[in-house]
């Protein structure tokens, strides 16, 4: 036993040099083997490809043999193969060996007794749970040396991550039968006991000290979690007040069961500028320009003034806010706002006040109360108008998706009610619902479901009392596509005058087509409508797809399914994330 033992220790010694090159060299001779299944042949191959002799064709063949067969032991013996049998064919090509093994790699080895063991308190921490069955060792059953060495880096992982400092393996022992191609493993690993959050040691000047320790979830006497500091880093990096945030625990300063946290935050820029250029179907060339300031004082007030110039859609706005009840995610904002819209079927200016309070609930939903006075000019058809309206509002809406730019599963959802009353600073009296959904999913064969809808409905007497920013039209780039932007609805002697209703929806299946191509078909229906039944419209097409660093760019070309559109396709281009 002591024979096996120390020979154990050697082999495996050498394993985690072995399988750290296996698939990290580059091909630089030719090399087959056969005998053995796809994945392990490309490890051997790779460690083989390492060897410095086989691109040294001058050496003398028996040198390169004998290096060629002790670099295959290690590697069939890191791959649990004791008992293989193997020729050798070498052929000088130019300056490299084609080397042909014909291999016979015998059974693998098993595992003959298991004695995994969690001492200290992480046993009965759930979070170590499952690393045991995760590893997929079981007696009997085939032993891989990455799945042992990777049970315990887990478990070391872990332990770092939950606060168990002192965590140590007590024994971590392979002894090989190489005669009857078995192994006995012995790993014993102790936890200690986990830590406690201790004294948050805070380094800081650009904040307020009591508005910073409400930036932070960390709390003194909590059970260490490395998943508390990072995400407090990442909001406090996020929230543009710093340039750089590091949140670290003091392991070196270990007291009793506490670890203290030094959390150190340097001021970040002021102010940013953004300038861009961009282009729409709908909306033809645009301009924004973005100022922001991110640190109007030591209270985390903010500033920000932002202007898109268009030939259908110009708008300025200067927003004021400050943190709210809880900083890190809500706040009181304050805005003033121009808008000036010129579509086919209606001209509206208007000026807008609003005071808005923006807090994400415990549910996850990100909800807004808000209250907006605004004065509103429109045209629509040869009929003007000018309306005055309070409009108190509630929006809640929640993003969920595994990736924000190109997601392969998420969901968006908002869902608005607001108002207005002739009693209370108002011209007239409405009420209004207005939701919007959007899915997407992916699907077998690589394919990718998008799917979204948008329900509108007014409770109003006339469609008169709805200045024209509140009434319903459809169509263009992110409704119903073939068809021009906002020019379905009711009409009024051939004119679009908008409705009080609206129903949208739409599917696309999208595809890959090469690297970052892909094609998309996709159907649309719906309209805008005031009385009776849903007069709905349909647009179909499909549409070119390229994955851009900030979203998908996309290129459609819409046909309308009504004959009385004046015009037989659209094309549609629009770029930036799905949600």
């Amino acid at each position: 036993m002591t024979q096996h033992a120390h020979f154990s220790r050697k082999i495996f010694c050498r394993f985690a040099a072995i399988f750290l090159t296996l698939l990290s060299a580059s091909a630089s001779a030719k090399i087959t083997v056969t005998g053995i299944d796809n994945g392990e042949r490309k490890k051997i191959i790779a460690h083989l490809e390492a060897s410095e002799l086989l691109c040294h064709a001058t050496r003398q063949k028996r040198v390169v043999e004998k290096k060629i067969e002790q670099d295959l032991i290690q590697v069939l013996q890191a791959l649990g193969y004791f008992n293989s049998q193997w020729e050798i064919e070498l052929e000088p090509d130019k300056k490299c060996w084609d080397l042909r093994i014909l291999l016979q790699p015998g059974p693998p080895l098993t595992i003959r007794t298991l004695d995994v063991r969690l001492l200290g308190a992480a046993a009965e921490d759930d979070h170590f749970n499952d690393v045991l069955s995760a590893s997929g060792m079981v007696e009997s059953g085939r032993f891989y040396s990455d799945r042992y060495e990777k049970l315990k880096q887990t478990l070391q992982a872990r332990a770092l991550r939950y606060g168990y400092f002192d965590a140590n393996f007590l024994t971590q022992e392979v002894i090989v039968f190489p005669a009857e191609n078995e192994v006995a493993v012995s790993l014993v690993w102790d936890s200690g006991n986990r830590y406690l959050l201790g004294e948050v040691l805070i380094e800081q000047s650009v904040l307020e000290e009591d508005l910073f320790q409400q930036l932070l979830t960390l709390e003194s006497g909590h059970p260490y979690d490395l998943a508390l500091l990072q995400r407090d880093q990442a909001r406090l990096s996020e929230s543009r007040y710093f340039s750089s945030v590091d949140i670290r625990p003091q392991v070196d300063q270990l007291s009793g069961d506490v670890v203290p946290v030094a959390v150190n935050a340097t001021a970040g820029p002021k102010e940013s500028y953004q300038y861009g250029l961009g282009y729409s179907t709908d909306s033809g060339p645009r301009l924004r320009a973005d100022y922001a300031r991110h640190r109007i004082n030591d209270r985390g007030h903010k500033g920000n003034v932002q202007a898109l110039f268009s030939r259908v859609l110009t708008t300025v706005n200067l927003d004021y806010s400050i943190p709210w009840r809880d900083p890190r995610t809500d706040n009181l904002r304050f805005d003033v706002g121009y808008v000036d819209e010129e579509t086919d079927s209606y001209d509206s200016e208007r000026w807008q006040i609003s005071v808005a309070e923006n807090r994400k609930l415990d549910s996850g939903l990100n909800q807004t109360l808000s209250l907006s006075y605004s004065a509103e000019n429109s045209q629509i058809a040869l009929e003007k108008d000018h309306s005055a309206h309070l409009i108190p509002a509630v929006e809640w809406s929640k993003i969920t998706a595994d990736n924000p730019i190109y997601p392969t599963s998420g969901a968006r959802f908002s869902l608005k009610l607001l108002g207005s009353s002739d009693a209370l600073l108002s011209e007239s009296s409405f009420f209004q619902l207005n939701a919007a959904a959007k899915w997407v999913r992916s699907l077998p064969a690589q394919f990718r479901l998008l799917a979204r809808t948008e329900v509108g409905i007014t409770v109003v007497d006339t469609i008169d009392d709805l200045p024209a920013s509140l009434r319903f039209f459809t169509g263009g780039d992110n409704s119903i596509r073939g068809y021009e932007y906002q020019s379905l609805g009711p009409e009024e002697e051939g004119e679009v005058i908008g409705g009080k209703h609206l129903a949208v929806a739409s599917l696309e299946l999208e595809r890959p087509l090469y690297g970052k191509w892909s094609l998309a078909a996709f159907v649309d229906g719906g309209n805008a409508w005031s009385h009776g039944e849903l007069n709905e419209v349909i647009g179909i097409g499909a549409g070119l797809r390229w994955r851009s660093p900030i979203g998908p760019l996309r290129l459609d070309l819409g046909v309308p399914l009504e004959d009385d559109t004046g015009s037989d396709f659209q094309i549609h281009f629009t770029l930036g994330p799905e949600f």
